[in-house]
């Protein structure tokens, strides 16, 4: 299982531009992070940190850990779960092909015990501390009291496919999907009172006071029910329902307004419940299927354009639209977090919605002596991507007081030009004075200190002394190749690795069985030989992972030092990577930044700007971005990019003579 950050995103998370969080990729600044899963997800729910997500073909439930965006554990439930629902301290997983309910205590992961219920359950209401099960396959309601996990009553006799249910005082109201109707439970007797007709298939409800909007699939329009009397309401015009637009799905309730999700006309209905009536519709992407709610945003899950439009609730406007991964179905919200199943494949995308993290300070430059006139980066790490038009004012230790103002990715930059008796014996940032940090997605961030123990200090040794600067670098003396005397004819496999031996690149080690998959640690090692700096002594390591080496440290910190990977519990340093992790992580150590257009999705931006810049020669068709790669190809992909940095300066344009 892998954690990635984003679009196809595969290779090192949070990095945006390429980060580690098993497995990090870059990130486009419209694209939510990825987490690989085992199984291809359909429903989730949440109990404290963790996110329990349905893997409904394979009868099982995957527990993942929020705190470390990590999968803890997969628990084989029975046949196709498809719904859950936490108790307590249990969350119950209604098993519907096999007509079970499996009951997971949450404290030890362990399935506790498994219930026999009726045909086909799928949704359930908690009604004191007893479930009320509907079994969609049949007619019948099953009892569960959750005290003693016994299944109590079975409740029968209601119309054809009972589904979605909600509470009104007492009394249960349940949509019956293939009969048109509505059936009303006594749950103080556990006995059905009535049912009566509503319009063709009805699959959602809503309560506003006491009143009861039933969604109808089949027509296309709400039922408004009054339940005291089981009447129905009309509205001003005297309408018997209330239209809004194709194949609705799902209904969401915000304040006095319900939203209506039309999977048929790729939209948004909003219902005034006052006025009983359309509002406004609102476009979104195509194929909307559900949403989610945080704050006032409503996050509508496009399931065909693999998207979600986020709709501001109180100009009822789409504000943003953000990419996933294939087929979003479903998902859930955490305190700072969203968390979207992907049903087309085995991802989970999440992003952040609180105010971004400062994580360190730190700079590109190399530890050593710098003087007037030579040009430093300063750059400041976050947890989550920013969006254009964050900045951040900062005070050195030399008094000059310097402004962040560059986005990329996950991380805020701004180069300080050396002025005249600015020197300092150890240059770091001393204050921060103020900062005006927007998430991507979250709300922005202006309260920030400074982060101990990852100040830049802490992570580079930049001396400022007096005097001019003598550095006048160009492209000829660079140095990735251009000092070896090698030439490499096109697919000439030796003659890549020659070169990249010659600049210690690669190790002799690295060369053998090149027809082999790569590692992460090997991709790794090679992008930081790549990055032209000195690494990072052992004893100042100040990374979070646990499964790396000693000897892994100054590469693995450096890295982290560099933005390359960001801190996360696992590395894997034995798994290996993919084509599109591949050439994030090695285009990064070059600053071949990729920057998606409109319409363009991660993989497609990588790949375009590769293509542009002659690393590959491969159609887009033919790419195969998820396709693992071996040393041979990656040699290829790093002796090209290092060549194009040579040419245009790579990280260091500016110095580069045209």
């Amino acid at each position: 299982m892998m954690i990635l950050s984003s679009p196809i995103r595969t290779f090192f998370v949070a990095i945006l531009i390429v980060a580690c969080l098993p497995l990090v990729s870059a990130l486009d600044n419209n694209t939510a992070e990825i987490l690989m899963l085992d199984f291809a997800p359909s429903f989730s729910s949440t109990a404290g940190n963790n996110i329990y997500i349905h893997n409904t073909l394979e009868g099982s439930v995957s527990v993942l850990d929020g705190s470390a965006n990590k999968i803890k554990k997969t628990l084989v439930v029975e046949s196709q779960p498809r719904f859950s629902i936490v108790v307590w301290k249990n969350i119950y997983i209604l098993n519907s092909g096999t007509n079970t309910v499996s009951v997971i205590d949450v404290d030890t992961l362990t399935i506790k015990k498994t219930l026999t219920t009726w045909s086909g359950p799928s949704y359930a209401t908690l009604v004191g501390t007893r479930l009320y099960v509907s079994n969609s396959w049949g007619d019948s309601i099953s009892v569960i009291e959750t005290s003693n996990n016994l299944v109590i009553k079975k409740i029968e006799n209601l119309w054809s496919a009972p589904t979605c249910s909600v509470l009104v005082g007492s009394r249960l109201y349940v949509c019956n999907s293939q009969s048109g109707s509505i059936s009303v439970v006594d749950t103080s007797r556990n006995t059905m009172v009535t049912s009566f007709a509503t319009g063709s298939r009805p699959i959602s409800l809503s309560l506003v006071g006491k009143e009861l909007y039933i969604l109808n699939n089949g027509d296309n329009n709400i039922t408004v029910i009054n339940t005291d009397k089981n009447t129905r309401i009309l509205g001003p015009a005297l309408e018997e329902n209330i239209s809004v637009g194709i194949n609705p799905q799902a209904i969401v309730k915000i304040g006095t307004k319900l939203y209506i999700i039309n999977k048929g006309s790729d939209s948004v209905s909003v219902v005034d419940t006052v006025l009983k009536k359309v509002l406004k519709t609102i476009s979104v992407g195509k194929s909307p299927v559900s949403g989610l709610v945080q704050w006032k945003n409503l996050h509508i899950l496009n399931n065909q354009d693999d998207s979600i439009s986020v709709i501001d609730t109180t100009k009822d406007e789409v504000i943003q639209t953000i990419l996933t991964w294939k087929e979003p179905i479903s998902g859930v919200v955490t305190k700072n977090t969203l968390y979207i199943n992907n049903s087309g494949e085995k991802t989970v995308s999440y992003f952040y919605t609180a105010p971004p993290l400062l994580w360190l300070f730190t700079s590109r430059a190399a530890s050593g002596e710098y003087r007037q006139g030579d040009k430093l980066d300063i750059v400041a790490s976050f947890n989550q991507k920013l969006a254009p038009g964050s900045t951040m004012t900062l005070i050195l230790n030399n008094g000059v007081t310097h402004t962040l103002s560059t986005v990329e990715g996950n991380f805020l930059s701004g180069i300080y030009t050396i002025g005249a008796d600015q020197t300092v014996e150890d240059l770091s940032v001393k204050e921060i004075k103020s900062a005006s940090i927007i998430g991507l997605y979250s709300i922005p961030g202006s309260t920030y200190t400074l982060p101990a123990g990852k100040n830049l200090w802490d992570l580079r040794n930049i001396v400022i002394k007096s005097g001019l600067s003598t550095s006048a670098p160009t492209c000829q003396n660079r140095g990735y190749y251009r000092i070896c005397p090698v030439t490499r004819p096109a697919g000439n496999i030796r003659e890549y690795q020659d070169g990249l031996l010659c600049e210690g690149i690669i190790s002799e080690a690295q060369t053998e069985r090149n027809n082999k998959r790569i590692t992460r640690a090997d991709v790794l090692s090679i992008a930081v030989n790549m990055l032209r700096v000195p690494t990072t002594e052992t004893n100042t390591y100040s990374g979070e992972f646990e499964d790396i080496t000693d000897a892994m440290k100054p590469m693995v910190q450096t890295a982290l030092d560099r933005g390359l990977l960001v801190n996360t519990r696992l590395f894997e340093p034995n798994k290996p990577v993919t084509r599109i992790e591949a050439y994030t992580l090695l285009m990064k150590s070059v600053c071949l930044v990729p920057t998606p257009t409109a319409g363009q999705n991660w993989t497609q931006a990588v790949h375009n700007t590769a293509y542009k810049a002659g690393i590959t020669n491969k159609p887009l068709s033919r790419f195969k971005p998820s396709s693992t790669v071996t040393k041979k190809e990656v040699f290829i992909i790093a002796a090209q990019l290092a060549d194009w940095a040579d040419t245009t300066g790579g990280c260091q344009p500016q110095s580069c003579s045209k």
